[in-house]
């Protein structure tokens, strides 16, 4: 049968509809919880971002860029950490003279690093080799650039006295075998007859050290130059201004050229009793510190070559010396290395022929502990 009740197709009528209706109720209520979920889920996330926000700068986390190009931009402010307070090992070293009761000692090894890296890998720093590195690098500097020149696989050679009670050396001879300069540098030391102290020369006899001649130098009886200008020093100083002249307390101290005294004895804590010398037509300045004694008052005229002091181990100082310092007169404070200026004429003391077969025969005989080492 084709034809249907009409009493069905109203109840079909009621349930299509009443279906309909059910569906869009249930649309409804699923758009309105995605609404509210989403709301809150907002809310959740600000609330969030503004308590970060909030945090007290201290405990933000910052990230620092610094540009490589500068900004035109003057609001713009790089914040820069401080510098810290390195602290480096004393540069300069003490040379003595050879005494009873020391023990001479060969060593051989190869620069794997730095020097004082090589030598501690194979000596420790109870035994000294910061210190021995210190005398090593003191002798190599004459010849070689420490910092750029040293080559990895460099064999060094060093006899030393290693003196009993005391945290000190005397080298006697030193070899090196620059790869950089394809030659091998030998120094011996050797105390000339009638000298008051003796130096270090090479194979030929010749000191390896430049002295500032007589009338120009400051001090003409030395030990030894433990420091120059540039040299690290302990604490936040990028160098050492100066140059260091060993010397026994008492030796007397010459003015470098003619001038005039413009101050005497200022800060001894540090610098000990001192003076400082203008020298108009030279256009420097000179100080020499750590003085025993000052024997010339501000202002007072000097000449060239007079004795104005004595060497002592006043103010800050390690050890007995003379610490002399040479400054351009006028412009930026600029500090003068008197090895590597024109201010200062210096000469390479040789041993006298005299003594030439004697300082052979030292060598030599200083060569043949090498053997056994």
């Amino acid at each position: 049968m084709d034809n249907k009740s009409p009493i069905l197709e109203q109840i079909g009528a009621g349930r299509s509809s009443s279906s309909k209706k059910s569906f869009l109720a249930v649309a409804l209520m699923f758009s309105v919880s995605l609404n509210i979920y989403f709301l809150w889920f907002d809310k959740d996330q600000t609330s969030t971002l503004n308590a970060e926000a909030s945090l007290p700068q201290e405990v933000k986390p910052v990230v620092q860029t610094l540009a490589t190009e500068s900004t035109n931009s003057p609001s713009e402010e790089v914040s820069i950490p401080p510098k810290e307070n390195f602290e480096v090992a004393k540069a300069s070293f003490e040379p003595v003279e050879s005494v009873e009761g020391g023990t001479v000692k060969a060593l051989s090894f190869k620069i794997k690093n730095s020097l004082n890296y090589s030598l501690c890998k194979i000596m420790s720093k109870e035994d000294g080799c910061r210190q021995l590195a210190a005398y090593i690098s003191r002798l190599l500097t004459w010849n070689i650039n420490i910092n750029k020149e040293m080559r990895k696989g460099d064999l060094v050679r060093v006899i030393y006295d290693s003196l009993n009670n005391q945290d000190k050396f005397q080298v006697l001879k030193l070899n090196y075998h620059s790869a950089f300069h394809g030659q091998v540098f030998s120094f011996s030391f050797y105390h000339t007859p009638g000298k008051k102290y003796g130096g270090y020369f090479d194979n030929k006899g010749r000191e390896i050290a430049p002295r500032i001649v007589d009338i120009e130098a400051p001090i003409r009886d030395y030990i030894e130059i433990t420091s120059l200008p540039g040299d690290y020093r302990k604490g936040r100083f990028s160098g050492h201004r100066g140059t260091d002249f060993k010397a026994d307390v008492g030796t007397p101290i010459y003015s470098s050229f003619e001038g005039k005294v413009i101050r005497r004895n200022w800060n001894t804590r540090v610098n000990g009793y001192c003076l400082e010398i203008d020298h108009p037509r030279k256009g420097v300045i000179t100080r020499y510190l750590h003085l025993s004694r000052a024997l010339v008052k501000r202002g007072e005229f000097v000449k060239q070559g007079q004795k104005v002091g004595e060497s002592g181990n006043t103010g800050r100082s390690y050890a007995p010396h003379l610490h002399y310092e040479v400054q351009q007169r006028s412009g930026k404070k600029k500090f003068i290395h008197p090895f590597k200026s024109k201010t200062h004429k210096f000469v390479k003391q040789e041993v006298p022929p005299a003594r030439k077969d004697e300082f052979l025969k030292t060598a030599t005989g200083y060569d043949s502990l090498f053997e056994d080492s």
